[in-house]
C-alpha cells in the first residue's frame, strides 16, 4: 500500500559535504509528489554537496536547527555514511514541524 503523501510537509537535515544526489534526487521527488520539503542545516545561507569525486551544486538552507519546533509524532532517517552527522549531533535536529 502506497501512503499519501501530498501536502505533508518533510525536513532534511544536512551540511556541507552531503552526497548531492541523496539530497537533490529524493528533494524534487518528494516536491513533486506534492510536499514542502524543508532543508535545515547548522549554517546560514547555502550548503555544498559532493558529486562523485568534486564539490557540487549547493542548495539553500530554509532553516537552522535550533530555529525548528519540535514535532508531535517526529520521524527521522539517519544520516548517510558519506554525509558528516554534524547536525543529528543536537537533540532539537531530530524533530520538525
Amino acid at each position: 500500500m502506497t501512503k499519501q503523501i501530498n501536502g505533508k510537509r518533510i525536513a532534511i537535515l544536512s551540511t556541507d559535504g552531503y552526497e548531492q544526489v541523496e539530497l537533490t534526487d529524493p528533494k524534487k521527488n518528494l516536491e513533486k509528489a506534492g510536499t514542502t520539503v524543508d532543508v535545515i542545516s547548522i549554517k546560514k545561507g547555502e550548503i555544498k554537496g559532493w558529486n562523485h569525486t568534486d564539490w557540487g551544486k549547493s542548495v539553500k538552507v530554509d532553516h537552522l536547527v535550533n530555529e525548528v519546533k519540535p514535532a508531535a509524532n517526529p520521524k527521522t532517517s539517519p544520516p548517510s555514511a558519506t554525509n558528516s552527522s554534524k547536525p543529528w549531533l543536537k537533540p532539537v535536529s531530530r524533530v520538525y514541524t
